[in-house]
């Protein structure tokens, strides 16, 4: 019986401490992140329980990688949402007299002319190749630019698998224009905390990653193959899926060139590449006629590659 009114006189503590409301008007006021979007947070006071839901406060602009050249990124200070932005390239320092160089604005990245191409909009939109950056989102779509001739694309977001971040119980989706989004994951807390109702004791389960990790979505994992032997000549229709790249030596001996690698699934989810320092236009999610050559079979982070060579690509009306 004494257990009993001792575990009742501790659950009524509890109780009060966490459920008897504080007048808003009179509160101090503790607010936790308790949800956050492309858009905005929401915010909620641990005390009186009031809401509040604003804009993100996007901090500094900062780059990850000197060999992005479409966008850099900025933080929320207030939930951590990241937002991807198109780097603002402006006249940068010549370099040595003769090597010009284009700064973004913004981050302050610095890259030579010969990289960014036409970087100023001077280009045409007609016989431009297209190099999008993120110009601006919201929770539904995006808006791409061209950082050589202006061209602007408005598309619907098309998310990619997602990634989960156990220590803030979340998960993030990178859209394939580059845009970044972070949804909760829905737990309860019968689920992940082990209640002591004698004592009042209360403590973290000890499986707590595999029960946050059980309720993250599923998707099976299509395996990709290798198409062709080496030296085939494939003519195949292929989904494009993104494209990377990176710098290398000049083969002319003189400074470096930028070099692509684009990314095509075909309908079995095999997985082609084409490394090359051509402008191919592409868009990503959308279907091609791809013809080239077979070059090398390889893995890469466990999945079988198909490298091609002496591309050409065309997209499927």
């Amino acid at each position: 019986m004494k257990k009993l009114i001792v575990l009742v006189l501790i659950m009524a503590t509890m109780l009060t401490m966490v459920f008897i409301p504080v007048n808003a008007a009179d509160c101090a006021h503790s607010y936790v992140v308790t949800d956050y979007d492309v858009v905005s947070h929401t915010q909620t006071c641990e005390l009186c329980g009031d809401v509040q839901t604003s804009a993100h406060t996007w901090g500094a602009p900062y780059y990850v990688s000197e060999e992005e050249l479409e966008n850099h990124y900025l933080d929320c200070s207030v939930c951590g949402q990241k937002k991807t932005e198109t780097h603002s390239w402006v006249k940068g320092p010549n370099l040595m007299f003769f090597l010009k160089t284009g700064l973004c604005s913004k981050c302050d990245l610095n890259k030579l002319d010969s990289m960014l191409g036409k970087w100023d909009g001077s280009a045409s939109a007609a016989s431009c190749t297209h190099h999008y950056g993120v110009e601006s989102y919201d929770n539904d779509s995006h808006t791409l630019v061209c950082r050589h001739c202006g061209t602007k694309q408005t598309a619907a977001h098309s998310w990619g698998e997602g990634v989960e971040d156990l220590s803030n119980s979340r998960i993030s989706y990178t859209c394939t224009g580059g845009c970044i989004k972070s949804e909760p994951i829905e737990i309860s807390w019968e689920e992940v905390l082990f209640i002591n109702y004698e004592t009042g004791y209360l403590n973290w389960k000890d499986d707590v990653a595999d029960t946050i990790q059980s309720k993250l979505p599923k998707e099976e994992k299509v395996v990709s193959e290798y198409v062709g032997a080496i030296g085939d000549k494939l003519d195949i229709e292929v989904t494009f899926k993104r494209e990377i790249q990176y710098e290398r030596a000049s083969f002319s001996g003189w400074g470096t060139e930028l070099v692509s690698i684009y990314i095509f699934t075909d309908d079995n989810g095999n997985i082609l590449i084409w490394n090359t320092t051509a402008c191919p236009k592409v868009e990503a999610g959308k279907r091609y006629r791809l013809k080239g050559t077979v070059a090398e079979h390889k893995e890469y982070a466990g999945d079988k590659q198909t490298a091609l060579k002496r591309c050409k690509v065309q997209e499927v009306a």
